[in-house]
């Protein structure tokens, strides 16, 4: 899992992001993290161990074998309880943030990125020395790309949104004069951005688009060639990337919870076998025993939620300078990933349920 994880996370991972391309598995933190797995499982078996070992002999021969004690019980409940009490506290961290970057998709940017080609264009020196060749060149090149089958507008810019190169300096405003000290900032400059705004699929007009380009310069070179679509998603890639990553590991926080759950309850199935069919031989119906079993696996998932509220609305408040559009008291996310994490829970306890409505009444009392 480890390598393929290695393997995936360069394909997944933003542009922006191209030191993932580098990434291996480390011998010091694959070290570490068996060290860790080794200590949890070691310490994690040592404690039932020293549990038994001081058992009661009387106590355990006069129960029969039948089922472990209360204790044990209540420490196995008491881990479920905890488990998922912290997939519901990472659940709610991943739902704020994933509905936070939903905002952010759903803010308008001042412009409408669809059907529009960009690409970028820098006049060497040698051939345009001063402003006067550059602004020659542009106008001319700004009205071949509009001449162009599908191009409805075209237009250049030094500093094109979300294109990652920014600039400051004057800007005029169109029908105002522009005062004698700010003309120097509106000179135009050899690197620029062209923008054009298509009636067709942008991508398939750039064989045409870098025609007319050449037409007006042979040797001149089309780079940094994106849609604007493309821009737009190129900005946000680091977040979404986040986003998802954080969502991958929420999402196998509700799995492990879902895992102890059923554990505890297909175990404590096996233990009251001889109980169950006792209560069938007195008359229990399979839903009687369904919903006790039910009950119980809800009973320990709304312990659990609960203990996970309080823990998340700590968390919360810690993210808020995070969120963007949401508050960290979102009522949206309280409510729904509790029942998530209830109905998930529910399924889980469904499987253990169902095995004990088919205990046979006379084979578990032959055990007794």
């Amino acid at each position: 899992m480890a390598v393929w994880s290695v393997e995936l996370l360069p394909v997944v991972a933003p542009q922006s992001l191209a030191q993932f391309g580098a990434i291996e598995i480390d011998a010091t933190v694959l070290a570490f993290t068996l060290g860790a797995s080794l200590l949890t499982g070691l310490v994690f078996g040592v404690v039932p161990s020293i549990q038994v070992s001081r058992a009661d002999l009387y106590d355990a021969l006069k129960d029969g074998g039948r089922g472990s004690t209360r204790g044990r019980q209540m420490t196995r409940r008491a881990l479920v309880i905890a488990e998922i009490a912290l997939a519901l506290v990472l659940l709610v961290g991943a739902g704020l943030l994933i509905r936070s970057f939903q905002r952010v998709l759903d803010v308008d940017p001042g412009f409408t990125p669809q059907q529009t080609l960009t690409f970028r264009l820098a006049l060497p020196a040698t051939t345009y020395p001063d402003a006067g060749a550059w602004a020659t060149f542009y106008r001319r090149t700004l009205e071949r790309g509009r001449a162009l089958p599908g191009v409805e507008a075209a237009g250049a810019i030094s500093s094109l949104p979300m294109s990652g190169v920014g600039g400051n300096g004057s800007f005029a405003i169109e029908d105002v004069p522009i005062a004698p000290d700010a003309a120097a900032a509106q000179t135009p400059v050899g690197a620029m951005f062209v923008a054009l705004r298509t009636s067709v699929d942008p991508e398939t007009t750039f064989t045409t688009v870098r025609g007319a380009v050449q037409a007006e310069d042979p040797g001149l070179p089309l780079f940094n060639i994106q849609t604007m679509d493309q821009r737009v998603a190129t900005s946000l890639g680091v977040r979404r990337f986040s986003m998802g990553l954080l969502a991958g590991f929420a999402v196998v926080a509700l799995l492990m919870a879902a895992i102890g759950i059923y554990g505890v309850m297909a175990y404590s199935v096996a233990e009251r076998r001889q109980e169950i069919g006792i209560r069938m031989a007195l008359g229990a119906r399979r839903r009687d025993v369904l919903g006790l079993i039910l009950g119980q696996g809800l009973a320990l998932t709304l312990a659990g939620a609960a203990v996970g509220l309080v823990g998340a609305f700590g968390l919360s408040r810690l993210l808020s300078t995070m969120l963007f559009g949401v508050i960290s008291t979102d009522l949206v996310t309280y409510v729904a990933i509790p029942i998530v994490l209830i109905v998930v829970a529910l399924v889980a306890v469904l499987v253990p349920a169902r095995r004990a409505t088919r205990v046979d009444p006379m084979t578990a009392l032959r055990m007794e």
